[in-house]
């Protein structure tokens, strides 16, 4: 009788792997219209996104390039996070050379150039810049970097890993925004994935951590920081 027992418990267990392994393979992307444009949303969003990262905000490339594109004429003044206080808050502070233009990157937070600032450019020509899309445009053009002309600004940077399953259940693990890409390139263009919840973002005005739980508020965030 023991042996029957565990057969029949053995069995039962098999047929639920067997439906499981099944239910793996199946579309995970309901039939819905309402669904599916929420998911083609999220494609666009997460390719606007990495234009966005390539293209824009380019004033911490400058420093990680070592400002071989171009030298900044100081003194500048610039906004950063308030390190004697509520580091959300930005301050002016006055910069006065290439040192202490690299000191805001150490606390977190955004930093911004209050503008309009000179530059010189490898030829010598000293040229204006009015704002952060002139700055961005500027060292993307040294760099060979294409212009976009409709960039959004990011206003968060995801929390790497991320965990993504394709519309056939397969799983990826992405790392890094190169694998975001890579992963979104090699997508056929009706093949739509989820995310696996809950992620992480991280508002880069006060570097503060949120918890996204669903596709809708993730597009929900682009929706907000692009409009």
């Amino acid at each position: 009788m023991k042996n029957i027992t565990n057969f029949c418990f053995i069995l039962f267990i098999s047929l639920i792997v067997s439906c499981n392994s099944e239910n793996e393979g199946e579309n995970i992307i309901e039939n819905s219209n309402e669904n599916k444009t929420k998911y083609e949303v999220l494609k666009g969003n997460l390719k606007a996104y990495l234009e966005s990262e390539a293209k824009t905000d380019q004033l911490e490339e400058y420093i990680i390039d070592n400002k071989s594109c171009f030298t900044i004429k100081y003194p500048i003044k610039m906004l950063i996070p308030n390190i004697f206080g509520d580091t959300s808050e930005k301050v002016e502070a006055i910069i006065e050379n290439g040192e202490e233009f690299n000191l805001p990157f150490l606390f977190g937070g955004s930093q911004d150039i209050v503008y309009p600032i000179n530059i010189v450019d490898k030829d010598g020509t000293e040229i204006e810049l009015k704002n952060a899309d002139e700055f961005d445009q500027q060292f993307n053009d040294c760099k060979g970097i294409e212009s976009c002309t409709d960039c959004k600004r990011n206003c968060f940077i995801f929390s790497y890993p991320i965990r993504v399953v394709k519309d056939s259940g397969d799983t990826v693990i992405i790392e890094r925004n190169k694998g975001l890409e890579e992963f979104l390139n090699s997508l056929e263009s009706d093949e739509l994935f989820k995310l696996t919840y809950p992620l992480g973002v991280v508002i880069l005005d006060d570097f503060e951590e949120k918890t996204i739980e669903n596709t809708e508020e993730l597009n929900d965030l682009f929706s907000n920081c692009y409009n």
